[in-house]
């Protein structure tokens, strides 16, 4: 029983740790696009799923809905519309 416990509680903690990290970098960042130039937040799923390079993720613009490497950029930075 104890052979089972422990790896499933390791499994459970970095899920969990990658749950909150996923979640603030969501909260705390946000992308402009190359293309047009527009500043958007994503979700924390579209964070999550979207592969990326340091500073840079591969999003569609919902803007100009083309999909390009979009810089990440502070969140304060974004102009309230």
């Amino acid at each position: 029983m104890m052979d089972i416990i422990v790896p499933v509680l390791v499994v459970l903690i970095i899920a969990l740790v990658l749950t909150i990290i996923v979640r603030w970098h969501a909260r705390t960042v946000a992308y402009r696009c190359p293309e047009c130039g527009h500043q958007f937040k994503i979700t924390a799923w579209t964070d999550f799923k979207s592969p990326h390079y340091p500073l840079k993720k591969r999003l569609r613009c919902p803007a100009c809905l083309k999909k390009n490497w979009c810089e990440e950029i502070p969140n304060e930075d974004i102009h309230s519309a």
